[in-house]
């Protein structure tokens, strides 16, 4: 009995770590390209061209610092001095630690402890809901995790790389837990899955319109 319910939380853990990463990886693809940041120079009526380019601030602080060759640059007189100043320092600096230093670096970090109350009454209900599952539910448990991680790694690579169809995949990804919410909310009415299945639809349809207007 143990064991089985031990197997079970394993793979609950083993969802919500893949879970997290296709989160992380549909939120961090939600942030708009770097080429796509001079857009509203370019469609917006009346914004000009910036006056000064980040490569006209570059020349001229070359030209304020000069060259290290040159003795009497700005450049070769900081450089003579930071060289004197920084001459006689020791390779550790004596400065007061919070932590007695040791005499071998360890390389290790800092560790937390995280406490979980066994009594506490969402903990409990976790539990005895993962104990209840069978192997039956656990296989389709672990392919859906398989199928939907997979998903995600194809739609965040192409999104990193640019490609067109991995648009279409992120509007496929998004509808595709519109039937399963419609389900859960046939199963069990609630206001909070009316209000998830709301914001869903809402997101494919924008997503939608996005894509149709970008391609024009």
């Amino acid at each position: 009995m143990r064991h089985s319910i031990r197997r079970k939380i394993e793979l609950a853990a083993g969802i919500a770590i893949l879970a997290g990463s296709g989160i992380c990886a549909w939120g961090q693809a939600s942030y708009p390209p770097p080429n796509d940041l001079p857009n509203p120079y370019r469609t917006v009526t009346g914004w000009a061209q910036l006056p000064v380019q980040y490569v006209d601030y570059t020349l001229w602080h070359q030209g304020l610092l000069g060259a290290e060759s040159d003795p009497d640059s700005v450049a070769a007189r900081q450089l003579r001095y930071w060289q004197r100043e920084l001459a006689n320092l020791p390779e550790i600096t004596s400065l007061p630690p919070d932590r007695a230093r040791p005499p071998v670096p360890s390389y290790r970090g800092e560790e937390v402890d995280l406490r979980i109350d066994p009594h506490n009454r969402y903990i409990l209900l976790i539990l005895e809901k993962i104990a209840n599952l069978d192997e039956h539910r656990l296989r389709e448990l672990r392919a859906g995790t398989l199928f939907y991680a997979a998903l995600f790694l194809v739609e965040g690579t192409g999104l990193a790389l640019r490609q067109r169809w991995a648009e279409y995949v992120t509007i496929i990804s998004t509808g595709s837990l519109i039937p399963l919410e419609v389900y859960e909310l046939v199963k069990q009415y609630s206001p909070l899955k009316i209000a998830f299945l709301l914001i869903n639809i809402a997101v494919v349809v924008y997503l939608i319109f996005e894509l149709r207007r970008n391609r024009h």
